[in-house]
């Protein structure tokens, strides 16, 4: 898995990204918004929303992961 620097897709400042071996989610380590799976169909939709929808996105997201999971933010996530 290679890590690349790419823009978080949350708040867009500068984060680290990895693709993951399966899905099609990319791991984000964002230093603001945390470390969090981003599916692709999330990652190209959110542009069209603000980033306070996207934040309350990424807070559905962490509800719903299980103890000790990576949270994962997609589509279903914005209101």
């Amino acid at each position: 898995m290679a890590r690349s620097i790419a823009r978080c897709p949350v708040c867009k400042k500068p984060a680290k990204q990895t693709a993951t071996p399966t899905g099609d989610h990319n791991q984000i380590d964002c230093p603001d918004c945390g470390r969090f799976l981003a599916s692709e169909s999330f990652s190209q939709a959110a542009s069209a929303h603000s980033i306070s929808a996207k934040r309350l996105a990424l807070e559905h997201a962490r509800f719903r992961a299980r103890y000790g999971a990576l949270p994962v933010i997609t589509t279903y996530d914005l209101p």
